[in-house]
């Protein structure tokens, strides 16, 4: 099991007001983890979508590839495990639009002790597209205009979502839930087309906030801002933070060769529980050192980053130098 964290001096207050009992604690839980002088930091794992980009990444087969064989060559069990609500498929009309089977393989890790992390790569509501698909006829604030079709479609879309969800709630599983991913990336539809002010994000954000914690009555939900590091055409990655009122966790999604947390000062200034929120190599090449040198990066510039969540095929900790010694490291903290 892991290894418990020093008592709070004061308590971690959840977003969600009426958060259970047991989401409360794992937030506290997170917040400590960098004090710790061994297992200061939690290994996540990406295991699989529902409906993705490669046979690796889809359900049962993802679990294999990418959790299964960690436990083999490790003989641990990572702390957080990864899925994706995924729409890959929604374009071509295949998508089954339930969430049943990857829950059905995360349960049996949240029952031994792991946490669940979930992204959700929204299919386009204006065009039935993809999550990368263009198309953005409106303003991002009309999804949450009942006035507005695409409200209607919006709303059918993460209806199913919270059902999904809830199936998890049952399951007794607190959840790092990561809605709008990437939000500064221009890969993304929610970015890309849209191009949201933070005020028409903010309403979106409070929006499902308001409708997964309020209507939907899931209190096992732990909130993560997850922004992207790579430069370029992308937004300042802070520029659309929705607030501390709907936010637990906030981080990066970073491929990148070298440890990295861009204007870390600022992200420290938030007050939330700080998160690799995905990690991977720059090149998928199977030469890179960045799990070789993560830890020692980490200490090194006193960032306080309570997990890190491995993206999974190539991008897994085994298939890079050493990827594998920094899984047994005591500083690292993973499920016996």
């Amino acid at each position: 099991a892991l290894a418990p964290a020093p008592a709070p001096a004061a308590p971690v207050r959840p977003a969600d007001p009426k958060a259970d009992a047991k989401t409360q604690d794992v937030l506290s839980y997170l917040a400590l983890v960098p004090e710790r002088r061994t297992q200061r930091i939690l290994y996540g794992q990406y295991a699989a979508s529902e409906a993705c980009c490669s046979a690796q990444e889809k359900g049962r087969r993802g679990f294999e590839v990418n959790v299964e064989s960690v436990e083999k060559e490790t003989g641990r069990t990572p702390a957080i495990i990864g899925i994706d609500y995924n729409e890959w498929d929604f374009a071509q009309k295949t998508l089954v639009r339930d969430y049943d089977e990857l829950n059905r393989l995360a349960i049996p890790y949240a029952n031994g002790g792991s946490l669940i992390a979930v992204g959700y790569h929204a299919a386009n509501p204006w065009t039935g597209g993809y999550w990368s698909s263009g198309g953005c006829p409106g303003a991002f604030g009309d999804l949450v205009d009942p006035s507005k079709p695409v409200h209607t479609a919006w709303r059918k879309q993460i209806e199913k979502v919270a059902d999904g969800l809830a199936q998890l709630q049952r399951a007794k599983a607190t959840v790092l839930w990561r809605p709008f991913l990437e939000m500064n990336a221009d890969a993304k539809w929610w970015w890309q087309v849209c191009r949201p002010t933070p005020a028409e994000f903010r309403a979106v954000w409070k929006d499902m906030f308001d409708y997964f914690t309020v209507e939907r009555g899931l209190h096992n939900l732990l909130w993560v801002y997850a922004a992207v590091t790579q430069v370029g055409s992308n937004r300042p990655a802070l520029e659309l933070y929705p607030g501390r009122d709907v936010v637990d966790v906030a981080g990066y999604d970073t491929y990148h060769d070298y440890p990295e947390w861009p204007d870390y000062p600022a992200w420290k200034r938030l007050g939330k529980v700080l998160a690799y929120t995905e990690r991977g190599p720059h090149a998928t090449d199977g030469r890179s050192r960045v799990y070789a040198d993560l830890l020692d990066g980490v200490e090194k510039h006193g960032w306080d980053i309570s997990y890190f969540q491995a993206w999974g095929g190539s991008s897994r900790p085994a298939e890079n130098p050493g990827g594998l010694d920094m899984l047994k490291d005591p500083r690292v903290a993973e499920q016996a």
